[in-house]
């Protein structure tokens, strides 16, 4: 999803199995801290390149096998 230039909330729960989640270059302002509750098996999350100002660890909270994430070029001013 790479440069999606993504405008709607998408429901990751389908993805279940995903491993990898590429959402850099996509204009993003917010993510809510359970877009990924479904998402057990994430090991990487790239958001890279986007503008985010905030960022929950709560996203990454069940994801027992995470070990990459990229929140490099973003407007970030806040971690929680």
């Amino acid at each position: 999803l790479n440069g999606s230039f993504l405008e709607a909330y998408i429901r990751f729960e389908f993805f279940s199995e995903l491993e990898l989640l590429d959402l850099s270059e996509n204009f993003l302002y917010y993510l809510p801290s359970d877009f990924l509750k479904f998402n057990l098996n994430i090991k990487q999350l790239e958001l890279s390149n986007n503008f985010l100002i905030n960022f929950s660890e709560k996203i990454l909270k069940k994801a027992f096998s995470f070990k990459i994430l990229d929140l490099s070029s973003n407007n970030l001013s806040h971690y929680e």
